[in-house]
């Protein structure tokens, strides 16, 4: 997939962008630290309420150790969670380690709303929206966005990729399952006063 991105590089690239960029007058504001928080079981299956809750939150915390894999040097669970098309496009985990190194520190992250279930002839997915507070030396820039999960039909783990900046075009060629009506939420940045 040529022109996607990892969560992480969109989000240091909206960090330095905001560097350049005059502050808007939007934005969401988050503000409560990050949680450090185990890896969530897997959901229990079935399709309850309870089940749905779970796997919410289990996506939001992959999200979340996601963020902060590389700023822990856990490539481990950076390349666990991130979707194999992403590293392949990417020109693989060397690569990708060397684009990766964060040059911005996520000081917090919420989620704004829940995450959205989609499903394909072939595909799940999951739309996560994030709110940040991302701090770039003395510079803390307020960021919202999404996070694009994907699996097969019947498998139990997600691979990520960026949902905010997504070439839709480029997503569809990819996943031609993937709702053509759905509508990613818009992302934003601002430099936090």
């Amino acid at each position: 997939m040529k022109n996607v991105n990892a969560c992480l590089l969109l989000i240091i690239s909206l960090a330095m962008a905001a560097c350049d960029t005059p502050p808007s007058t939007g934005g969401a504001a988050a503000t409560s630290a990050i949680p450090a928080a185990p890896p969530p079981p897997p959901p229990a299956p079935g399709t309850s309420g309870n089940s749905v809750s779970a796997e919410s939150a289990r996506v939001q915390d992959d999200f979340r150790r996601f963020t902060l894999a590389t700023e822990s040097d856990d490539w481990d669970t950076f390349f666990a969670l991130l979707h194999p098309k992403v590293v392949e496009s990417s020109g693989g985990r060397d690569a990708m380690r060397k684009q990766a190194r964060p040059a911005a520190k996520a000081e917090s992250i919420t989620f704004p709303t829940a995450p959205t279930f989609l499903k394909g002839r072939e595909h799940e997915y999951v739309v996560v929206p994030w709110a940040m507070v991302i701090a770039l030396g003395e510079r803390k820039i307020e960021a919202t966005g999404s996070q694009l999960g994907v699996r097969p039909i019947g498998a139990t783990t997600w691979g990520y990729m960026d949902g905010s900046g997504q070439d839709r075009a480029e997503l569809v060629k990819e996943f031609p399952d993937f709702p053509p009506d759905y509508q990613f939420p818009a992302p934003s940045k601002r430099v936090a006063k």
